[in-house]
């Protein structure tokens, strides 16, 4: 049997390649979106998107997403602090103390286990 000889335009099979902007992109996986939050925006489907964000960063689309939020969690941790301090907002005073320096309502504890008295 012979071989079919191939043209150029006939060499490319499947869908045609997604577009990406990858900067919007940047900006908007710094609020932790879900795969689907994000395929929703591109129009694409996950396999594509995890591709696609493979290929670009050289991970997971799941730990470059981890690494990018990381600037927006402590900037509201920042922020939280600061308000709880200034002592304006007793609640988020509470939420800080129990969540970031690991308090309770039983008292200070340390990695789960409370300080011996």
């Amino acid at each position: 049997m012979a071989k079919k000889e191939v043209t150029k335009t006939q060499s490319k099979m499947g869908r045609p390649c997604i577009d990406i902007d990858w900067d919007l992109f940047d900006k908007i996986i710094k609020f932790y979106p879900t795969e689907a939050d994000i395929c929703g925006i591109f129009n694409c489907s996950r396999n594509a998107l995890l591709h696609n964000v493979k290929r670009k960063y050289g991970m997971t689309f799941v730990a470059y997403r981890k690494q990018k939020s990381k600037q927006v969690k402590y900037l509201l941790i920042q922020k939280a602090m600061q308000m709880a301090l200034s002592g304006s907002n007793t609640s988020l005073m509470i939420f800080t103390l129990k969540n970031v320096a690991g308090w309770s309502d039983n008292g200070p504890r340390k990695n789960g286990v409370e300080y011996e008295k």
